[in-house]
């Protein structure tokens, strides 16, 4: 909390918060605009996805390589399945969310999308010893994870 100020002191430090030394805001013309998205184009949520999809089967193929035996390919893969399957579910889902008009229900789709994609993830890896036969959860996280955080690398290759 800090210490005790007089209220003059108070109002004095609010006044010099809302003080109208703001620079002025000045719109940007359309010549600008179109500069400015030449040079940062738009990031495509599907080929983030499908990135993240190759890098999964990347680390399944040098796994392959490596010797690893199936059943440890096979499970890091359905990590990796279990990273971009609900990723293709959001990126859809927030295809149609995009087109609203009202920021509110964008929004609002936007979360409704992120739960689903979530709620999906956890059923996979609820189901994934029914779906692998003889599932290696180390070798499955390893996949979920490394597919997971190669939105990185999708990030920094299409900009």
């Amino acid at each position: 909390m800090g210490p005790d100020l007089p209220v003059k002191e108070k109002q004095q430090k609010t006044e010099t918060w809302d003080s109208s030394e703001e620079l002025p805001v000045v719109p940007w013309t359309r010549e600008q605009v179109l500069d400015f998205r030449a040079k940062n184009p738009e990031l495509s949520m599907w080929r983030v996805v499908l990135i993240q999809g190759c890098v999964g089967l990347a680390l399944c193929m040098v796994m392959e390589g490596l010797g690893q035996p199936t059943q440890n390919v096979l499970s890091c893969a359905y990590g990796a399945f279990c990273v971009v399957c609900p990723g293709l579910v959001f990126v859809r889902g927030l295809r149609r969310v995009r087109a609203l008009s009202n920021v509110q229900w964008s929004v609002g789709g936007f979360f409704l999308w992120e739960f689903v994609k979530v709620l999906l993830t956890i059923a996979m890896l609820a189901l994934a010893p029914r779906v692998v036969e003889d599932l290696s959860w180390a070798w499955m996280i390893l996949g979920l994870i490394v597919t997971l955080k190669s939105y990185w690398l999708a990030w920094f290759w299409l900009k």
